[in-house]
């Protein structure tokens, strides 16, 4: 999805364990001059949830940071029936 500056944020799932770490990403593309909203998953039931909440622009999946693997969160993206880019 394109965004100007013209459109809402950009809501941005992150798949991360801690909230400090999905902040910092957060601000760092909020530096960039992007409008970020973002939310975090840290657990398959959490990112069920979070995937029922709200359409979602992207995914941001931190390697190394969640018990989820990133085979795990592709194939519950799929399993909803969501077409969401993400970022691994």
């Amino acid at each position: 999805m394109t965004h100007t500056a013209h459109d809402a944020s950009i809501n941005l799932l992150v798949i991360a364990a801690a909230d400090e770490r999905a902040a910092v990403m957060s601000a760092r593309l909020s530096q960039a001059g992007m409008a970020i909203r973002a939310v975090r998953a840290a657990t398959p039931t959490a990112l069920r949830a979070a995937m029922r909440e709200q359409p979602w622009d992207g995914c941001l999946y931190l390697q190394g940071e969640t018990a989820l693997s990133a085979s795990a969160v592709l194939k519950a993206i799929h399993q909803q029936g969501l077409d969401i880019p993400c970022l691994i």
